[in-house]
């Protein structure tokens, strides 16, 4: 489903929509901005993922670790 959106942009910004969907990189303007969109959503998951990495780097080294135990854990959820 489609949504029409107004939306404003500084120059700089229309000079760069206007250039890639100018050199055919792009169909729309439209097309540019969903896929920005995508980018920012992929950008967020990585920094999320990052410091989720980072804070179970700083929990230490797990002590009495059972795979088993584990796997039973993940699959009861």
């Amino acid at each position: 489903m489609s949504k029409t959106i107004e939306i404003t942009l500084d120059d700089h910004c229309a000079d760069i929509i206007s250039k890639e969907v100018d050199a055919g990189k792009y169909a729309s303007a439209s097309e540019l901005v969903h896929e920005a969109i995508q980018l920012l959503e992929k950008q967020k998951s990585l920094v999320f993922i990052e410091n989720i990495i980072e804070e179970a780097e700083k929990s230490g080294e797990v002590q009495n670790f059972s795979k088993q135990e584990f796997i039973a854990q993940m699959k009861a959820k």
